[in-house]
């Protein structure tokens, strides 16, 4: 398969405590290969909480699959309440093969 389609949406790059780079090779890394959701999630967060362990992390992950890319609609919404100036949400849409969409939303919050 091909370089899949990323799209990286951050309310508060500064704040994160990782380069936004390296955060979207260590998800792609985790969520491509054919293991389980909920552990991919764990490592991702790990790898995180290894980096700043001043944060709380929380993760969402939505999977979107669809037999005719033409009729798939995505929606991920979240509110929260927080301080803009050290709390923020990141969140990574990607196209693995076979028409599936995984949505991963980490927010995190001093």
């Amino acid at each position: 398969m091909s370089s899949p389609l990323v799209h990286i949406d951050i309310s508060n790059e500064e704040a994160f405590p990782y380069r936004i780079d390296s955060f979207k090779e260590i998800v792609l890394k985790n969520l491509q290969e054919d293991s389980d959701l909920k552990s991919a999630i764990d490592l991702i967060l790990s790898t995180l909480k290894s980096k700043s362990s001043k944060y709380k992390y929380i993760a969402n992950a939505t999977t979107m699959t669809t037999t005719d890319p033409n009729q798939i609609s995505i929606s991920n919404t979240i509110g929260c309440v927080w301080d803009k100036e050290t709390d923020g949400i990141v969140t990574i849409k990607f196209e693995k093969e076979n028409n599936a969409w995984i949505i991963l939303t980490i927010i995190f919050v001093l």
